[in-house]
């Protein structure tokens, strides 16, 4: 690491920062790299290994939609050394990845949400002195599509990265009819990719990233990584629960309130699916305790195992592994439920009409649709007044329950019967 401090890049950071991201980047970035070079970060290492570095500080649904990606990098790269930084909420589901060296788990400041810039580039230089700078990686990938945030940016810049790879800011362009502006990318990024417009999923964008760099993808298929631990748990706390009837994982908790379908309206339609043989065995984190509790009160006795709180987040995936189908709404949870092949039923916010806004930025639902799995996607027909004309991403401008509401609970019982060939 030679006598890198980060102290002249802190100095230039806390100037571009202060002074606003576009007044004073090119300043940041000469001093920067005038510092990397001069400490051999920009050197290619003739006969050394590779070494790699993946930032991904999605949510758990979008560290599961990467599983593939992780996979078909490492077939292309046998020898490389992988190191995968991951956010605290998703690392319980990275932590086993086979695919990759280390996984580093790091809360990365969040400027657009508030955290104070400077205060931020300091955690992330920190975390780079700390973690990165000693691997001295050829490459950085960032498998973000539609731009990634700026702090993912500046923490691939300075983990001394020689190539930084990801999507460019004009990837919007396909969609929208506003140019982006590309300044930042044009310093922190080294290669950026516009995907062609016809690839809509998240998956398959991230792993055109891989295509991009001239790499082979051979399988799209999707992973979760669970322990032994894991599913002997999962097999303890189920029990023979589940056995006179067909086994369903429950979900309802999301991300925000306005994908989260009310739990009155699962009542409904459970009443009918337990009296069709239905077994529902409810996980979910303490945030979903009130409506495990609920439900459970509300539906016979013998037909509810709610597990809500009690569970970690790879032993909630294994129950819902051994369930014959999963319930719920667009969350990890459920894009972990495909990665199980568990067939899915799932309700979105988005309705059928808003399909046509802004489709491949906007829509959610084609975003982030159930990935190669044999599922049933609930969705409001109409948009209700509000959010008819919004361009908006996931058609509804509420912060409540509002479109998702009109999915009917009847429909969820028609869906249950298609899955489990009794209708």
């Amino acid at each position: 690491m030679g006598n890198l401090s980060g102290n002249e890049i802190w100095e230039a950071a806390g100037k571009f920062f202060g002074q606003g991201i576009r007044a004073s980047i090119a300043e940041f970035y000469e001093v920067a790299e005038r510092v990397f070079e001069k400490e051999g970060f920009r050197e290619e290492m003739a006969g050394s290994v590779p070494s790699i570095f993946v930032v991904d500080m999605g949510a758990v649904g979008d560290n599961v939609l990467t599983s593939s990606f992780l996979r078909e990098l490492r077939s292309n790269c046998p020898q490389a050394y992988i190191v995968l930084a991951t956010s605290p909420v998703a690392y319980p589901m990275m932590e086993l990845c086979p695919y990759v060296n280390e996984v580093l788990s790091f809360a990365l400041p969040r400027f657009h949400r508030g955290d104070d810039p400077v205060t931020g580039t300091q955690e992330i230089l920190g975390f780079c002195r700390e973690r990165l700078w000693k691997r001295k990686f050829d490459i950085c990938l960032i498998p973000v599509w539609g731009s990634a945030p700026t702090e993912m940016r500046l923490l691939a810049y300075l983990s001394g990265a020689r190539r930084r790879w990801s999507f460019s800011d004009a990837v919007n362009d396909l969609y929208l009819p506003e140019p982006a502006l590309l300044m930042e990318e044009k310093y922190l990024l080294t290669d950026a990719i516009v995907n062609p417009p016809e690839l809509i999923h998240e998956a398959d964008r991230y792993l055109y990233l891989l295509e991009a760099m001239g790499l082979e993808v051979r399988d799209k298929s999707l992973e979760v990584w669970l322990g032994a631990a894991d599913m002997r748990r999962a097999r303890e706390l189920l029990g023979d629960f589940g056995a006179d009837g067909h086994l369903v994982a429950l979900s309802t908790g999301a991300g925000f309130a306005n994908r989260q379908y009310p739990a009155a309206q699962w009542l409904e339609a459970l009443r009918e699916i337990v009296e069709e043989g239905g077994r529902i065995v409810i996980v979910g984190g303490p945030k979903e305790a009130s409506d495990g509790k609920f439900l459970k009160a509300n539906l016979p006795l013998g037909t509810v195992l709610d597990l809500t709180g009690k569970t970690g987040m790879r032993e909630s995936v294994a129950v819902i592994s051994l369930a014959e189908l999963f319930m719920g709404n667009d969350t990890g949870m459920m894009h972990a439920a495909t990665a199980c092949s568990c067939p899915v039923i799932v309700i979105y916010r988005e309705a059928v009409d808003r399909e046509g806004v802004c489709t491949g930025v906007c829509s959610e639902f084609r975003r982030f649709e159930p990935y190669r799995a044999n599922y049933i996607a609930l969705r409001p027909e109409h948009a209700l007044e509000g959010c008819r004309d919004a361009i908006c991403y996931g058609g509804c401008m509420s912060r409540e329950a509002h479109c998702i509401k009109q999915v009917r609970p009847e429909e969820i019982v028609e869906a249950f019967r298609i899955m489990t060939r009794q209708g």
